[in-house]
């Protein structure tokens, strides 16, 4: 099996914290299927902790690519690591969420073999506290592709920091809005219905999905205007 086709990006900032952050990246090394590189995108200055956990994995690992940027937004965060990507595959996760073991090698080898599939997400465990707490829910979402079409007019059909792409889809649907600060993925998921791009998520969680305060970025005002604006890409016939 190949070993470097795969670019894993993890965007951190100022509010990131420092445990959760080396969680997130130590379940990416710990991976049975291990990515090529991994970018660690800094947006904006962050605290000295944070500073001397960076620095001691650049030092530790020759595949960790460190990319800082001023103080951005998400989208221009992505966008960046993105555009410096050398593989075929490009994998989200966030600084506060932990992938499950076997998470690159099930999406690389579903994308290999499905040539029609170029977006695949997962569920995802959603947790606050403890990964482990018997009471944590199982986000689910659909596969089919008419169903993911149904839900993008009232949910998100694909948990965002699951996801991997195939690199060339940015050739097609073009690259995050940055003009958007909330709810570019839903965004982006608009414009690769309307260039039907195929999508599909893994029927399994793949993802410890930290939700911690997602509640309320969700309803903020400027959260809702902006995935009304994403789902009028989509016709709802």
């Amino acid at each position: 099996m190949k070993k470097n086709d795969i670019t894993v990006g993890i965007p951190f900032y100022s509010k990131t914290i420092a445990q959760e952050l080396v969680l997130a990246i130590d379940s990416i090394l710990n991976q049975t299927l291990k990515p090529f590189e991994i970018h660690l995108i800094q947006d904006g200055d962050v605290n000295f902790e944070l500073n001397q956990i960076i620095e001691g994995y650049l030092e530790s690992y020759n595949h960790i690519k460190y990319i800082k940027l001023n103080k951005s937004n998400l989208s221009r965060v992505l966008n960046k690591s993105i555009k410096l990507t050398k593989t075929k595959y490009y994998a989200r996760m966030d600084s506060d969420d932990i992938s499950r073991s076997d998470r690159l090698e099930i999406q690389y080898k579903f994308l290999e073999k499905n040539d029609n599939i170029d977006i695949v997400g997962s569920w995802a465990i959603e947790f606050e506290n403890d990964i482990k707490d018997p009471d944590n829910f199982i986000k689910k979402v659909p596969d089919k592709y008419s169903d993911i079409i149904k839900f993008y007019h009232y949910r998100n059909p694909l948990i965002h920091p699951t996801v991997m792409f195939r690199i060339d889809v940015f050739n097609i649907i073009g690259y995050y809005n940055e003009e958007l600060t909330t709810d570019q993925d839903l965004e982006l998921w608009g414009r690769s219905v309307n260039n039907k791009i195929g999508i599909y998520n893994i029927q399994e969680p793949l993802l410890y999905h930290n939700i911690k305060g997602i509640h309320n970025r969700r309803t903020r005002l400027e959260s809702i205007y902006n995935q009304i604006i994403a789902r009028r890409l989509v016709s709802a016939d």
